[in-house]
């Protein structure tokens, strides 16, 4: 699997304990996340399943091989180019696809809004997005992925495409 923007490795590392996966691979533009991943993996005895690389995905998709599944858990959400990470990622998808991002509706835009101005007025440089869920399904859709699985947990959307036949 490729989880992208996958922090500190919750979810992949989960993923092979269960035995669902086989083999991970994290992407993440944080070098933070990525020391606390590998120390996790460490931890969790599943360092020689994992293999770490800090990147903006988006910038470096060509130095990343295929992968059965690919991951973007609470990732688009933060990256102000939606089309190009997305894009890059699905090609990337050889089965399953799966997207966790904010539900888009007006009071969770009204609460992101907030949060953006709170973390202006404190000079954090952090930014929030709430793509339109029209233009993260056509980016799926051209990249020969349909859906198979949408979900709602509090503001989260989780939604897995498969790949087309």
């Amino acid at each position: 699997m490729l989880d992208i923007g996958g922090g500190i490795g919750s979810i992949h590392h989960e993923l092979l304990r269960r035995g669902i996966a086989a083999s991970a691979v994290g992407v993440d533009a944080s070098s933070a996340y990525i020391q606390a991943a590998e120390l996790n993996a460490q931890k969790l005895e599943l360092a020689e399943q994992t293999e770490y690389h800090h990147a903006d995905f988006a910038l470096h998709a060509d130095d990343f091989e295929a992968a059965d599944v690919v991951v973007l858990g609470r990732v688009i959400c933060c990256y102000p180019h939606l089309e190009e990470l997305l894009a890059a990622a699905a090609e990337r998808a050889q089965k399953f696809l799966s997207l966790s991002f904010q539900r888009e509706e007006w009071w969770i835009k009204v609460f992101w809004q907030i949060g953006d101005l709170f973390l202006e007025l404190n000079r954090n440089k952090f930014h929030s997005y709430i793509h339109p869920h029209d233009k993260i399904n056509a980016v799926a859709a051209q990249a020969g992925l349909r859906p198979v699985h949408s979900d709602r947990q509090g503001i989260w959307q989780i939604a897995v495409y498969e790949r087309s036949a």
